[in-house]
């Protein structure tokens, strides 16, 4: 996996449309790429201790996946797992060529998540 050069902000920018509950994703996108065998499940884990805020909640995290680096048409991947300071996404799998990142939910539990967020996104 490969991944562009992005800074570990959020963005509102090709969030999943018709998912409200997704409106900002990481802005740093990750590419997969497979060599020698067919694509099989994976697990999928970001570090929230690293330019991430860690809310402690999985549900307001998403995966994101795509055959493009926009994520507009992509479905929000749930079900993630914290541990520590790491979400894990269970059972993904990634084609050759495939873009992942990390959506996140709306502010609506934390004022100062909300800043947090509202800042990474002006910066």
């Amino acid at each position: 996996m490969g991944a562009d050069a992005g800074i570990l902000g959020a963005t509102t920018a090709g969030v999943p449309t018709g998912f409200p509950a997704f409106p900002m994703r990481v802005t740093k996108i990750w590419r997969t790429q497979l060599t020698g065998g067919t694509p099989a499940t994976v697990n999928v884990s970001f570090d929230l201790g690293t330019g991430i805020y860690n809310s402690g909640i999985a549900g307001n995290y998403s995966l994101l996946q795509s055959t493009t680096p926009d994520f507009s048409a992509a479905t929000p991947v749930t079900g993630g797992s914290i541990s520590s300071n790491v979400i894990t996404f269970n059972g993904v799998t990634l084609n050759d060529g495939d873009y992942f990142t990390l959506g996140l939910a709306t502010c609506a539990e934390s004022r100062w998540r909300c800043q947090w967020l509202e800042g990474m996104v002006k910066s």
